[in-house]
Order: C-alpha cells, then structure tokens, then sequence
C-alpha cells in the first residue's frame, strides 16, 4: 500500500508522521466510552488502527472501507480482534448496522456524503471532520464549520457536543457527537 498520509499504514511511516498516529489515537481513545458493549461501524477504517482500538471495549466492530488493499492490510493489525471487514463505497452503498457509528475524517472524502449520512442506522454518529483543508485527489469537499454543521442538519442528525479540534498539519477541525 501506498502512505499518503491519509491513513496509518505502520511499515511506511516515518518520525514526521507520528502526529498522525497521535491525532488519530486521541480521536479513538475519545470514542471509546460511546462504544463500550455496542455494536460498532468504523467508516472508512483504513488500515485497521481505529478498529483495533474500539475492539477493546465494544461488542462487535464493523470495519467498513472501500479500499481492499487496506482491508487486507487491516487483518495484519486486526488478526488478533473480533473485527469483521465490509468492502462498501460508502459514495454508492448503504453502510452496515449498527449502534455506533465512527467516522473520523471520512466525511469530506465523498463526493456526496448525504447517502452515508441519511442511510446509515446508527443511533450515534461520532465524526471528526477537518475544516478548510481544501480539496483534490482524497478531499472532495472543502468543510467550513457551518458547512459542516448544514449537512448533519440536512441528513437529520443532531449535534449535541462539539469540540475544536487540531488535525495533523495544525489544521483545524470538528469533532462531533451527533443523534437521531
């Protein structure tokens, strides 16, 4: 697999790239009493890292990604917990039951997120979303902050906590807590 800087790929990594892994551990370590014995998504999982993390507390964790490369690179990691992998394009496809859904920065990479959002069956939705992190080959969509909040609102999801963020690079973002 190839390290964009896009996901945790650990054998391609080098020392400028442990914000990365740091970011991306706070976020799940920040998720995990919301996961605690509930059945849950990690949309966009990548890798793996995010999915082994919640497997340590929840019941059962669907890694969701539309990448095979990085499912198949997520069993490495995930070998050793009950994670179960689903190869969806979350752009086309409803993603799978459940009680808890995890989607830390996946949101901006689909062209129409509104299909993810309004079909998924979650009753929690914990995202991270960067904002002014401009667009290309992986970002399709350029988040303001309210841009953010009108496309939770548009897909019927509630934000009931929300905190700033600093992404990797300094940026800012969103982390949400989101209901139906």
């Amino acid at each position: 697999m190839q390290f964009t800087g896009e996901q945790i790929i650990f054998d391609k990594m080098r020392g400028n790239d442990i914000e990365l892994l740091q970011k991306t551990i706070e976020r799940y370590n920040w998720a995990l009493p919301y996961c605690e014995d509930k059945i849950v998504a990690d949309l966009g999982c990548g890798t793996g890292l995010g999915a082994f993390i919640l497997s340590l507390v929840a019941k059962e964790v669907k890694m969701v990604d539309w990448q095979i490369q990085a499912i198949e690179y997520s069993r490495q990691l995930t070998f050793f917990c009950q994670a179960e992998p689903y190869i969806i394009n979350l752009e086309n496809e409803k993603p799978p039951f459940c009680e808890v859904a995890v989607a830390f920065d996946v949101i901006e990479h689909l062209n129409k997120p509104e299909l993810m959002l309004t079909t998924l069956k979650a009753k929690l939705l914990l995202a991270s979303i960067p904002l002014q992190a401009g667009t290309g080959e992986w970002h399709k969509i350029n988040f303001t902050e309210d841009s953010a909040r009108d496309l939770l609102k548009k897909t019927n999801w509630q934000i009931i906590e929300e905190t700033q963020q600093i992404t990797k690079a300094g940026k800012k973002g969103l982390l949400l807590k989101c209901v139906r």
